[in-house]
């Protein structure tokens, strides 16, 4: 199991939340922590995790599966304090979503192009809809999206654009090996051009003044530092904000790239 995280309900109690977490930490398969986030071996099940620290009914419920790569790629892009609102592009399950929820984020608008995806999507996350803070809707990331009537206050495009691009998935190989066998050169480029078109269209959907993040999970350059300076040669009004990457002592082995790029007013 890649990791753990507190689900929106257990943060409510701050105290218990951390005890919860140290306990978990502690258990011969934790790897890594970050904040109230935990790397576990891979295997390991939130069951066992349950019958190894006699976890409460309440507790079990409180706890959800999430890469933990993935969520501090995410951490390090310091959504708290994004505008809104908020678009994710390619939410997929909605692993991103709940991160950018729980950061205090609304409204968040999340698409796919995947129905199933969705309907998990919507399931999971289900009470943050009910608030009004997340609004689930289909669109492709490459065409003009169609946002639901009145998601977008005032009419404006989002503030903030969360693109966690389609990639090779080539920084996951600790955790799906069989990647490598099934990537090919022409997958590579094929790839290219999809986060490029991706990439313009997310960039013309934000509001001036607004900030797009533009996330892979792979170490092809190509793919990023390559697919940023390429759109920035193309886009007088983008700025290069800032770049990350995963460092090497994360505990799951994966990596992580990211690019901040701000639209002139």
């Amino acid at each position: 199991m890649d990791s753990t995280a507190l689900a929106p309900g257990a943060q409510e109690a701050e105290a218990l939340a951390v005890n919860l977490v140290d306990r978990l930490a502690a258990h011969p398969a934790c790897l890594g922590r970050s904040g109230l986030g935990l790397a576990f071996e891979s295997g390991t099940s939130l069951t066992a995790l349950a019958t190894d620290l006699t976890l409460t009914p309440e507790e079990l419920s409180a706890l959800y599966r999430q890469g933990f790569a993935a969520r501090e790629a995410l951490a390090a892009l310091d959504p708290a304090h994004w505008q809104t609102p908020v678009w994710d592009a390619c939410a997929g399950r909605g692993g991103k979503t709940r991160l950018l929820l729980e950061a205090g984020l609304a409204p968040v608008l999340a698409s796919d192009t995947h129905q199933g995806r969705l309907k998990a999507l919507a399931r999971e996350l289900a009470p943050f809809a009910e608030d009004g803070r997340l609004v689930v809707f289909r669109a492709r990331a490459d065409e003009p999206p169609q946002f639901p009537e009145g998601a977008l206050p005032g009419g404006a495009g989002p503030m903030s654009i969360l693109l966690d691009a389609p990639c090779t998935g080539l920084g996951t190989l600790s955790r799906r090996p069989d990647i490598k066998w099934k990537r090919t050169p022409g997958d590579a480029a094929n790839l290219v051009r999809t986060q490029a078109a991706m990439l313009r269209q997310a960039f013309e959907t934000l509001a001036p003044g607004g900030t797009l993040f533009y996330v892979t999970c792979t170490i092809n350059p190509d793919e990023n530092q390559g697919q940023v300076s390429r759109f920035l040669e193309s886009e007088p009004t983008a700025r290069l904000a800032g770049t990350w990457a995963t460092g090497p002592e994360i505990p799951t082995g994966e990596f992580f790239y990211s690019a901040t790029l701000s639209k002139a007013d």
